[in-house]
């Protein structure tokens, strides 16, 4: 074979990922430093894991309780829902660090558990006086409606106070709720209609989430994860045997991980447009990090940083916005507000006119413009994180401050590297798992004569979609990598192309 077709040198072949911002300390909110840096050192993940969940968390439980009008004058108004996910092999730590950032909102709900069974306790023993008061007050009027001595009047007056009483049932407690793992959307809504603050939807694997959107008999779920999103739609629901669920206010954070050979296909088809209504363009605070070197560290974690960061989340979730961080409540409006202040003013003024002038020069495929059309909505959003978040630990009140401000560019800029990565990863596809490939065949992973078959079956990184291996093993024998030959059995079947490897390639070096 070599002999009719000789081998040509083998072309550099790379898998590179575009190159991101590093997350700088200087961007992790203060009072949250320590316990975050604490974190990544201990479990020796990038520190983008611990600060993408913290940030995420925090906006769930601002909620629908505190919004921002980025201008000055306008209606316009952001509430901070954030929906967020971090991208890593099976081996970056990813679940772990959620696990570890989200232990404060455990703690939250559990406080809210033992509130609620308390609460319940009493709810049950007022019931049951109110109910015997009622039966009481039904016997009154029924004597006093048989009694020909009773004076009509006796008999409204203890109509009345039926009715009164009957108006005046004891509060059934709600039980306020941060997170779910994996609710139906109708559960979901009836979760929303009692906690209009908002829900966390806490997700190990994101694929799960964005694959269950695609099954048949589920497709008005993701009209409902798209209004969700803003935090100020209300929903409908009716159903038979369930009745009318109506929330006022649906508000829902999405976050969990995911791995890259899974976010692809779902990034191809936003990119291709087949699936692009701008569901995918929602996941803001999306990092993919470099993995850091590792070494083996083995210590206490810091209790004193990791105190600290819970009771700022408490008063965060304790807080009154309009007490306390001098929020305004328009009449007619459901959530409070802040602005700017003049200087954060003229900065969000600044940035968001030259965010617009990016948008219009066409520059971007319509995805990736789509996705920082978005960022119009997450500046403002992460400055007011930011600034109640200073509130809350007692250095700032009234409106959003300049730093906030600031703060939130610097992170918009971060996010835009990450997300840069994450869409090219998907549009480069071919290139990146030719790449992946000719790694695999260099460490000897494939016996010369193997097929396309062969590669899918090894369900490596990149390579489990059978349209994704036929472009990357084409563009091989393109390189020179490979060469292909139709092969028919002798004994007869189906013809198979069989792909033989350069023997040069293991003098390549792609460093």
């Amino acid at each position: 074979m070599t002999q009719d077709n000789p081998w040509l040198k083998p072309e550099k072949i790379t898998s590179e990922l575009l190159s991101v911002e590093q997350l700088t300390e200087e961007l992790i909110p203060e009072p949250f430093g320590a316990w975050v840096i604490d974190i990544a050192k201990r479990m020796q993940c990038p520190l983008d894991y611990p600060f993408a969940t913290v940030i995420v968390m925090c906006a769930s439980i601002i909620g629908t309780r505190c919004a921002i009008r980025p201008k000055s004058k306008d209606s316009w108004q952001v509430v901070p829902n954030l929906w967020g996910g971090l991208v890593g092999n099976p081996s970056a730590l990813k679940t772990p660090s959620i696990q570890e950032a989200t232990k404060m909102l455990t703690k939250l709900e559990n406080k809210a558990f033992e509130k609620f069974e308390a609460a319940q306790i009493q709810y049950q023993r007022d019931l049951r006086t109110w109910d015997m008061k009622k039966r009481i007050y039904e016997d009154e009027l029924k004597n006093a409606l048989k009694s020909k001595k009773s004076d009509p009047v006796d008999a409204e007056e203890v109509e009345r106070r039926l009715n009164e009483h009957e108006d005046n049932p004891p509060k059934e407690p709600i039980l306020r709720r941060y997170s779910t793992s994996d609710s139906t959307v109708p559960k979901l809504q009836e979760l929303m209609s009692k906690n209009p603050q908002g829900i966390l939807v806490l997700r190990d694997e994101l694929h799960g989430f964005l694959t269950s959107m695609e099954q048949e008999g589920r497709e008005t779920d993701r009209a409902f994860h798209l209004e969700a999103w803003s935090g100020q739609g209300s929903f409908i629901l009716d159903r038979i045997g369930r009745g009318t669920i109506r929330s006022e206010l649906i508000c829902e954070s999405v976050f969990g991980s995911i791995q890259p050979a899974r976010i692809i296909p779902h990034i191809r088809q936003t990119l291709s447009g087949s699936a692009n209504d701008g569901l995918f363009q929602r996941f803001q605070i999306l990092v993919y990090p470099d993995i850091t070197s590792w070494s083996y560290i083995d210590k206490l974690p810091d209790k004193d940083a990791e105190n600290r960061a819970f009771r700022l989340i408490k008063k965060l979730n304790d807080m009154d916005f309009i007490k306390d961080a001098g929020a305004i409540l328009e009449e007619g409006n459901k959530i409070p507000y802040l602005r700017f202040t003049p200087e954060g003013q003229e900065l969000f003024r600044a940035w968001i006119s030259d965010l617009e002038a990016r948008l219009r020069n066409n520059d971007e495929i319509p995805a990736v413009q789509e996705h920082l059309g978005k960022y119009r909505s997450l500046m403002p959003s992460m400055a007011l994180i930011h600034h109640l978040l200073d509130v809350a630990d007692g250095k700032a009140h009234g409106p959003v401050s300049l730093a906030s401000a600031r703060l939130a560019a610097a992170t918009c800029d971060y996010l835009e590297s990450h997300a840069r990565r994450i869409y090219h990863m998907a549009g480069n596809i071919t290139q990146r798992a030719a790449g992946s490939l000719t790694e695999k065949i260099k460490l000897g992973k494939l016996d010369d004569g193997f097929t396309a078959r062969d590669v899918h079956r090894k369900g490596w990184s990149l390579l489990t979609e059978k349209e994704v291996v036929n472009s990357a093993l084409n563009e091989l024998v393109e390189a020179n990598w490979l060469k292909s030959k139709n092969q028919t059995p002798s004994h007869g079947g189906k013809t198979k192309e069989i792909f033989y490897i350069n023997p040069m390639v293991k003098n390549i070096s792609n460093t």
